[in-house]
């Protein structure tokens, strides 16, 4: 009998950060799959996240931000709310059957 192929699909993320700040201010991130259960995020008085200058649009921790972020988004949902963020998702199929 011949196994039929499985076929799976993957978001793959390309683009960059814009700084447009919209992942770090609360009222987005929260709404993001990717960051509901993050407890490493610290705000200000304000909302946004305590490493981000509003000035600058830099993250001041940049070399040592956690991993949520870095990660940050991870799947087209995180950012379907971010209308000025430039990454972008493609969807990749693979077959489970494939060799890697």
């Amino acid at each position: 009998m011949t196994e039929k192929k499985r076929i799976r699909w993957n978001w793959v993320r390309s683009g960059y950060c814009c700084m447009c700040g919209e992942c770090c201010n609360k009222h987005n991130f929260l709404d993001a799959p990717s960051w509901r259960d993050n407890t490493d995020i610290q705000l200000d008085k304000e909302g946004y996240c305590r490493w981000f200058d509003r000035d600058t649009r830099l993250c001041l921790i940049q070399k040592t931000k956690p991993l949520s972020c870095v990660r940050f988004p991870s799947h087209p949902t995180d950012i379907a709310s971010f209308p000025n963020c430039t990454f972008k998702f493609d969807k990749i199929y693979e077959s489970e059957n494939d060799d890697k």
